[in-house]
């Protein structure tokens, strides 16, 4: 079994859990989830980068939905640290016109992506879940280097347009993998549910602008 890395956009992720947490209850294992990603694949992961920013950090919380947000992260760091091959990326937070947002987080990611595929022994293929175009031409320079990008996300849903796949972003990836929750995981509203991979081959096709899945 090859090896690979798998880069975790953070706040992309954070939705997906959300979005679970509303529509079913469950808990989303992000642990879990990478490995069965991975596994899908054929692959073994052997580092698995996680990048976001702390909600909040160093700044006073404004309310009490800001606090179970910190404290929710703080959780799933500590989660992500005890994995063993989790490493864990942070941004900032800077407030901008009354507003808060991540700075930094999307340059980390970028610099991971040209480093560590060739610095990590036996890895041809990489694994982003994200949806963020800004990545495409750092993956599309990554193919011309001869590594190999499969890109996973969560399938659009009829309620929110969250979940949308980009062509841009399609065309910037070797692979689509879309993510489906396995509602036979799940024993309780308080149990973590690791989120199946659902793969999807690239064709010549019109639906998800070349790309045609397999049912």
């Amino acid at each position: 079994m090859k090896n690979t890395i798998v880069y975790i956009d953070g706040g992309y992720v954070a939705k997906v859990a959300e979005h679970l947490r509303d529509k079913t209850g469950a808990k989303m294992s992000l642990v879990d989830t990478v490995r069965n990603l991975a596994e899908s694949q054929g692959l073994n992961c052997t580092k698995a980068y996680y990048y976001d920013a702390p909600p909040m950090a160093g700044m006073v919380p404004i309310g009490f939905r800001d606090v179970v947000r910190f404290e929710r992260y703080k959780r799933l760091v500590r989660r992500l640290e005890r994995a063993g091959n989790f490493v864990v990326r942070e941004g900032r937070v800077q407030r901008i016109n009354g507003s808060y947002r991540q700075k930094g987080v999307d340059a980390l990611v970028i610099m991971d992506l040209l480093e560590e595929p060739f610095a990590e022994e036996g890895v041809d293929t990489i694994i982003i879940l994200a949806g963020d175009t800004d990545f495409v031409p750092v993956l599309q320079r990554l193919r011309e280097k001869g590594i190999k990008v499969i890109l996973a996300c969560y399938p659009p849903q009829p309620d929110t347009t969250r979940f949308g796949v980009s062509d841009y972003m399609l065309g910037a990836c070797d692979k689509l993998v879309l993510l489906k929750y396995d509602a036979t995981e799940k024993e309780g509203p308080a149990k973590e549910t690791p989120v199946k991979a659902m793969l999807v081959r690239r064709m010549q096709s019109e639906l998800f602008g070349g790309v045609q899945i397999l049912r």
